[in-house]
């Protein structure tokens, strides 16, 4: 710069080798190759700014902040930065900004671009921009890369603040100096992106003169113009620069001895001493707070990366190079936290995704797309993002799985359960609520000692240490209410070597249409259905192999209050005792004893506990569903999912047995009569059992925006053209989080509400290609469900047997012209079991389609037929399978070979081997009392009603019985 006479006033001694890498340098700023980019420059200032939050940080900086706010304008790449405390501050930064920027410039702002974060889009910034017309330019869901400029910047001034920090030796709670130190040099260094300009230059018209820039932490002396100094008292103050100030103008130098910032332009400099030189001059308060980047920002990916919350608008993005899973009914697969602990497999952040083959081998076809990872800095990531395949079912569909070599073959439903919202742990501990989060933490330790969980052992040489996390949940009642905080310290598993820190780890869950069918059989038979909760069910789940682990976040703490505060509990404290002294000392880690949340092998360690457990209690598990235990001879089931299990029985002294034989073996919570379960809610009235899911369905509205919106009538419209994807009155360009809602959708139509379940399965096919039509098809579902949101499942006790409706809408698809199929089981009243989904091949006729519909509702007679005899329910087990279509059934009956291929052969003839080796009976039922209708196409009002009414869902306000 000096060279080419950009810059006056810089003092050069030597000269500077490029030669030598700066140590510094790579410690603070290496990180993964950058997106291509393609810029698109303004040709005027003010016409674009680009703007992003970076934050939270674990520790407040000297003003209190906890975020940055960055303003870019796009054509001089000008930055103004703005310290915050909370997000909310966003709105009233940007108008300071706006309104000092467009005085200096005597510009407008023309375009402001953001991401989708709360702090953007709300009431207050869209009147804001409706009032003095700035165009608002927000990402698109899941394209972070489109506000790459303001996350750049972010990315840019947080490893320049970083390497400031590092090279000084300052506190950690100087990082928002060092921030707007950076931001302040960086506006007048060269910008490669503005073709070799200065951003003050372009800023300004003027070349910025340099010759006031130091040496950020060095030794600094203010001149002292205070009025009480002596008249022999030293005129100066000893103190560190840490910045600058353009109002006053001048620099920024803190005094330890006043433990505050001066703002003087009277200021000694002595760069060759740094504040890691002279520790004297600091304060022991400040020596105890020496800068680590964990502090700063809290559980960032250790390869520096800093992962987005498309929602929250954080920091930078990375895209997962994990393969995406097509809809089964399998276990979601999730951070394990009591009714989430499913199938012993957590994928948290970034790199545990990419090992979900190992679980989970998918066929990938041409153009599918990866799954793209968001989540807030130290915020484990949701994994139920919907993925676009035209053959996503809603329910039964295993044509993209293939079954690893210990993965049972009949598990095959969608088996999702509803997220509680979780709570960055940087945020939870530091915010208004940090004694309740922080008594969370220390329930979770205190079962974590009592339970013997790990040794705490000095760090073997060449040993392979597993990472771990402590997560934090809000967990709510059935009525959406917060019930508790909730803490989980989790293993980062996915760091562990196949074949040496685990082998086998397929665990069984119950399935979905499980519960609904023992709660069909419970209210036929008058039984009652009980709950009881295992607590830390998996640390009673025994370690297989030698795993090593580094300590959990505040265990040194927590052991303290322990012991402090649990002097009763004698057993708990000593065992606090020990291992707070064995953690004295370096390199300490700890070596697992019991299969820990999170570990590959946890749920099938702690499934062989249970499974021994319920043997043991007399219990038999079912070959239909292996979570589903019986005694034939009491009439007593029980159900297990992961920790949460039910005991359906109506002999009370065989259900104490049960609790009395898992009291003694594991730590349970007994809730008596089950109320809310998975998701669930559930009622128990006199001789009638109503499952509903109304509290998640207000969270969904509440979630999208659509607590006020207006209900409609049907989930989707009839004569809809949702398979038009280039309509030229249809905008591509849409903010709405339409992937996200698909996803919350699926489980409400897997749960309870298979009214649904048609529309959610025609519009999770567009996932990866939607415009706005499918957005606002997507929102009408949510207009439905707002209308119809008490409507539950209501089984009650009468003497109807088993019966199925099965339909096909023939061709229905205008993409590709195959057929939907439709088909439930009903009993009890209400359906227990249903399927919406595309067939897999085209029909050539209406009767064929009808015909493949009826082989596939056939299959799932068989296996009923066995599960109720496996239950000891022999008189249920007779199945009677009702279509609309005559020339489908007489196929069925027909002995003559009237296949077309060799794939209707098979259907053919398994059929009527069904129909003779078991007890089912095809019956023809006219179109206008066909219920299956309604899981294969959009009907009106009345034909809806009419289904829905058929499917057992009603409208009850009748009380629980307590």
């Amino acid at each position: 710069m000096m060279k080419e006479n950009l810059v006056t006033g810089a003092k050069l001694k030597g000269a500077v080798s490029t030669n030598n890498p700066c140590k510094i340098c790579i410690a603070g700023k290496f990180a993964t190759a950058p997106f291509p980019r393609r810029p698109n420059r303004s040709s005027n200032l003010l016409d674009i700014v680009h703007t992003d939050v970076c934050g939270p940080m674990r520790i407040e900086s000297k003003g209190g902040a906890r975020y940055f706010v960055t303003f870019t304008d796009d054509y001089s790449r000008w930055t103004q930065t703005y310290l915050i405390r909370k997000k909310s501050e966003v709105a009233s930064k940007f108008r300071e900004y706006k309104n000092f920027v467009e005085t200096q410039l005597e510009r407008k702002i023309k375009a402001v671009q953001s991401d989708n974060g709360k702090e953007y889009c709300n009431k207050e910034m869209d009147k804001f921009f409706r009032d003095f017309g700035i165009q608002r330019r927000l990402t698109t869901v899941y394209s972070p890369q489109q506000n790459g400029l303001a996350e750049r910047k972010n990315r840019t001034l947080v490893e320049a603040a970083r390497c400031m920090l590092l090279e000084s030796g300052l506190p950690a709670s100087f990082w928002g100096e060092a921030i707007m130190t950076a931001n302040h040099v960086r506006n007048r260094c060269i910008s490669k992106s503005i073709d070799g300009d200065i951003p003050y230059e372009r800023w300004t018209g003027k070349s910025p003169d340099v010759s006031h820039l130091q040496i950020f932490g060095c030794k600094a002396y203010v001149l002292d113009k205070s009025t009480n100094r002596g008249k022999f008292d030293s005129k100066t103050v000893e103190g560190i620069f840490v910045g600058y100030s353009d109002y006053p103008k001048g620099y920024r130098v803190w005094i330890p001895s006043e433990q505050k910032i001066r703002i003087s332009r009277d200021v000694k400099f002595f760069e060759e001493f740094k504040s890691n030189e002279y520790e004297d001059i600091i304060s022991s308060e400040t020596l105890n707070g020496r800068f680590k980047l964990s502090d700063v920002l809290g559980n960032m990916d250790p390869s520096g990366r800093v992962d987005i919350d498309i929602c929250g608008g954080e920091n930078s993005p990375e895209e997962s190079k994990a393969p995406t899973v097509n809809m089964q009914e399998i276990p979601l697969m999730q951070e394990n936290f009591e009714e989430d602990e499913i199938a012993g497999e957590i994928v948290t952040p970034d790199e545990e995704i990419e090992k979900m083959d190992d679980a989970i081998k998918t066929k990938r076809g041409p153009g599918r797309p990866r799954k793209i990872l968001t989540g807030k800095v130290g915020r484990p990531k949701k994994q139920y993002h919907m993925i676009y395949n035209q053959n996503l079912p809603v329910v039964v569909d295993r044509s993209n799985i293939e079954p690893t070599s210990n993965e049972d073959p009949r598990y095959e439903e969608i088996d999702f359960v509803m997220a509680a919202s979780e709570i960055p742990f940087s945020e939870a501990i530091h915010g208004a609520d940090k004694d309740e989060w922080k008594d969370a933490i220390l329930s979770e330790i205190k079962s974590l000692v009592i339970n013997d969980t790990w040794d705490v052992v000095d760090k073997p040489d060449h040993a392979k240490v597993v990472g771990c996390r402590t997560v934090l949940r809000n967990k709510y009642a059935a009525d959406g209410t917060l019930d508790r905080r909730k803490a989980r310290v989790v293993a980062k598993g996915f760091t562990q070597r196949p074949g040496i820190d685990f082998h086998d780890t397929f665990a069984p869950v119950a399935r979905l249409s499980s519960l609904r069918l023992l709660v069909a059989v419970a209210a036929k038979y008058n039984l009652k259905i009980s709950q009881l909760d295992v607590t830390s069910a998996y640390l009673n789940g025994k370690i297989d192999t030698e795993v090593f682990m580094e300590k959990p976040a505040l265990l040194k703490e927590m052991l303290q209050r322990i012991i402090d505060e649990e002097e009763d509990d004698h057993t708990l404290v000593k065992k606090a005792r020990v291992m707070l002294r064995d953690l004295q000392g370096e390199n300490k880690i700890c070596k697992l004893r019991k299969a820990l949340y999170g570990l590959r092998q946890a749920g099938r360690q702690w499934n062989y506990e249970i499974d021994k457990t319920m043997k043991r209690a007399g219990l038999v598990p079912t070959n239909a569903d292996p979570c589903v235990y019986v005694d034939k001879n009491t009439r007593t089931f029980v159900l297990i999912y992961v920790d949460d299990i039910l005991i359906i029985s109506g002999n009370q002294e065989r259900e104490r047995q049960i609790k009395d034989v898992l009291s003694k073996t594991f730590r349970i919570k007994d809730f008596g009569l089950a109320k809310y379960c998975l998701g669930i809610q559930i009622e128990q009235n006199e001789n009638e059992i109503c499952l509903s899911q109304a509290g998640y369905i207000r969270e969904i509205l509440k979630r999208y925006r659509m607590e006020d919106c207006k209900p409609v009538l049907t989930p989707l419209a009839v004569g809809s053209k949702l398979s038009e994807l280039h309509s030229e009155d249809d905008n591509e360009d849409t903010n709405f989080p339409f992937r996200e809602l698909i996803g919350a959708l699926m489980y409400v139509a897997v749960g309870t509400r298979p009214d649904v379940s048609h529309a959610v399965s025609v519009l999770s096919q567009f996932s990866n290609c939607y415009r706005k039509k499918h957005c606002t098809a997507a929102k009408r579902v949510l207009r439905y469900l707002k209308g119809t949101i008490d409507k539950k499942l209501i089984y009650r006790k009468n003497q109807d047997n088993l019966t199925c409706y099965v339909d096909a809408d023939w061709a229905n698809c205008e993409i590709d012209r195959r057929s939907y199929t439709g088909s439930t089981f009903i009993l009890s009243g209400a359906a227990f079991s249903w399927e919406s989904r595309k067939q897999r091949t085209v029909a050539l006729s209406s009767t064929e389609a009808e015909y493949m519909a009826l082989s596939d509702a056939s299959k799932e007679a068989v296996f009923l037929i066995g599960y109720l005899k496996e239950l000891g329910f022999q008189s249920l087990a007779n199945v009677v399978v009702f279509n609309d279509n005559q020339g489908a059934g007489k196929l069925t009956e027909n002995s003559v070979y009237h296949a077309r291929s060799k794939h209707i052969d098979v259907r053919y003839h398994f059929i009527r081997d069904a129909v003779k080796k078991h007890p089912i009976k095809i019956l023809y039922l006219p179109t206008e009392k066909m219920i299956a209708d309604v899981l294969t196409k959009a009907l009106s009002k009345d034909n809806h009603a009419r289904c829905i009414l058929g499917l057992g869902l009603q409208s009850d306000n009748t009380s629980a019985v307590t």
